[in-house]
């Protein structure tokens, strides 16, 4: 089905090319995605990867594209074809909501909770990428109770082009992306792509292929915008399953086996009424299909997993409407509702020596309203505060909430302080699953606390930005071996700082140096204490570019059924990438992963890839 996929939409590619060529472009404004509906608030502590960075990174892929940033974590056991698992500030995967596009794309459906595997991606197709830190279902709902990773696709170019990028590397990596992109005189933009991506086998075991195709229609002017947006991924792996030790020490060599299907669109209108006034409304829709075939795992120091083999499916309808009303200079509001439909279903089949059907089929609706304030003073004070009330079918009213405030201390130092709660609404699989479902459990909660200090150097071309947060997670959705059910146990606490360095000794050069530091109150798996990164960046002419980073991931615990407990010893990465601009329309790009051959493992048993290097071409034309 890929290549078919693939050979149909080139066909595609080419009429929209021409057709765009044809016109003579002009810019139109975007709307992207934020941690508020109320721009220019010191609310979100937020890290921004835009275009430009994104392309210098030169990523394998979009896990390792989220690699070495202040306060998160990614890991990916045993390589491509792994689970991906996102952590902000140390907390779980399925406390971070993940959105493309504005679409809400985490799985109510899977066994881990409602986390989105990222490895379904391609770096290609990326824009813009936004990681907001802190408790934030005030205001996006359900979810968000760690943070969220917000995934801006590429939009269509001001001028007609058509783009074609190459990779090839070792382990049979191979990467394909071929787009067209232009917006005509009177605003209306049109950009369609297909992108092709094959990890090789770098790792025994661990493959992964994608496909995608996406394609966006904008219109807009000063008063006005509408965009359709449209998306479609399909993705095979394959891997050791979790907790069977990986290659290293798994009993059996038999492969877990996944195939999943995305489909998502999102159309939106943006309404300026009056100077002070702005509407937006905009509904998406999201689905998933996926496949997987879990080999046996064999009993070792913990109890061995019977083999299971299952089919799911979820949809999500979402409709958002809210208008933005500047009261004065100093005093913004934003004011709407979110209604949204949930649908998901599963059947699995388990192995235990005679075949145990497990299966859900569940609906949930919801509907929210919303209100946020920002106010900034003339002398440099900002306070933000945010609420929402969500009240989902069958349970009981959500009511979260968030508070922010900052003051320009000086001309380069700025002081803030914030306090937000959040609510995750449990997953169909929670509540559903014939064998292990609960249909009694609460929402799981969070609350934080956090203090941050962004401060410039006079004398020196320095930045420093500083944080210290704590959190309490209540109501944690966890098994209970004597019931065999899911339940909601106690509080986990975790609370740490973040510190990052930024320092442009001449304009050409950037170092940047950061340290996130995390401590639980109990111990949980795949988390390490201390992560840090060191980067540097150098454009020596024009022509030339260059990245350097050197990544550190202290001692952490891990487990699996063969070994049982373990701690991982911590260790150092260095990946490097230089980028040979030859004009406007040609460049190369030669990118060298885990460039010391460092062995590690993000999970016990699962050995990293070793050095990898690929070579890629992009032509503009």
């Amino acid at each position: 089905m890929k290549r078919t996929l693939l050979s149909l939409t080139i066909a595609s590619l080419a009429l929209v090319a021409h057709s765009s060529l044809a016109e003579e472009a002009q810019s139109i404004d975007t709307t992207l995605v934020t941690g508020s509906r109320i721009g220019n608030t010191q609310a979100i502590q937020a890290v921004t990867l835009d275009a430009s960075a994104i392309e210098l990174r030169a990523s394998a892929n979009a896990v390792d594209m989220l690699r070495g940033f202040t306060g998160l974590d990614v890991i990916q056991p045993g390589g491509p074809g792994g689970v991906t698992e996102l952590f902000i500030r140390g907390a779980e995967s399925n406390f971070a909501l993940v959105t493309i596009d504005g679409v809400r794309v985490n799985d109510i459906t899977n066994s881990r909770g409602g986390s989105f595997d990222l490895s379904s991606l391609n770096p290609d197709d990326i824009e813009r990428v936004e990681i907001l830190k802190g408790p934030l279902s005030a205001i996006y709902g359900s979810d968000a109770l760690a943070g969220a990773l917000n995934i801006v696709t590429k939009k269509p170019s001001a001028e007609p082009q058509v783009s074609l990028r190459a990779t090839g590397g070792t382990d049979g990596y191979k990467r394909g992306y071929l787009s067209a992109s232009g917006t005509l005189d009177n605003g209306l933009g049109a950009s369609l792509s297909v992108a092709h991506l094959d990890a090789g086998e770098p790792v025994k075991g661990s493959t992964s292929e994608s496909d995608s195709i996406r394609g966006q229609l904008l219109w807009g002017n000063e008063q006005r915008q509408l965009d359709l947006t449209l998306g479609y991924v399909e993705r095979d792996r394959t891997s050791y399953p979790t907790a069977s030790g990986g290659p290293l020490f798994a009993a059996l060599d038999d492969l877990e086996k996944g195939t999943a299907e995305d489909t998502s669109a999102q159309a939106g209108w943006r309404e300026q009424l009056s100077d002070a006034l702005l509407f937006d409304v905009r509904g998406s829709w999201f689905k998933r299909e996926e496949q997987l075939d879990v080999p046996a795992i064999l009993e070792g120091v913990y109890s061995g997993q019977p083999a299971q083999a299952s089919d799911s499916e979820m949809e999500r309808s979402r409709l958002v409407a809210y208008g933005v009303y500047n009261l004065s200079s100093n005093l913004s509001l934003a004011f709407g509702a979110d209604y949204e439909k949930e649908e998901g279903r599963a059947n699995s089949l388990l192995n235990m020596g005679f075949p145990l059907p497990s299966s859900f089929d569940l609906k949930r609706e919801n509907t929210a309203a919303f209100l946020e304030a920002n106010f900034q003073s003339e002398n440099g004070m900002s306070a933000f505060i945010s609420a929402r009330v969500d009240k989902p079918e069958d349970m009981d009213r959500q009511t979260s909430s968030k508070i922010a405030w900052s003051y320009l201390v000086a001309e380069n130092t700025r002081f803030g302080v914030s306090w937000g709660d959040a609510f995750k609404l449990p997953s169909f699989y929670s509540l559903g699953d014939t064998l292990v479902g609960n249909a009694d459990l609460l929402s799981e909660e969070s609350e934080t606390y956090e203090i941050y200090l962004h401060h410039g150097f006079d004398a020196l071309p320095l930045r420093l930005n500083a944080s210290l947060f704590h959190s309490d997670y209540d109501h944690l959705i966890d098994f209970d071996f004597a019931t065999f059910k899911l339940v909601n146990r106690d509080s986990v606490e975790v609370k740490g700082g973040e510190l990052e360095f930024i320092y442009t000794p001449i304009e050409s050069l950037e170092i940047g140096l950061n340290a996130t530091h995390t401590d639980y109150d109990t111990r949980i798996n795949g988390r390490a204490d201390w992560r840090g990164a060191l980067s540097v960046q150098w454009t020596p002419v024009s022509d030339w570019q260059a990245r350097l980073q050197v990544s550190h991931t202290g001692d952490r615990p891990s487990a699996s059924t063969p070994t049982g407990d373990v701690d991982l010893d911590s260790y150092q990465r260095v990946d490097a990438v230089v980028t040979r601009r030859i004009n406007d329309q040609l460049s190369f790009t030669l990118s060298l992963d885990n460039l010391l051959d460092k062995e590690y493992q993000e999970e016990v048993g699962f050995p990293s890839a070793g050095f990898a290097a690929r070579f890629g071409v992009s032509i503009k034309l």
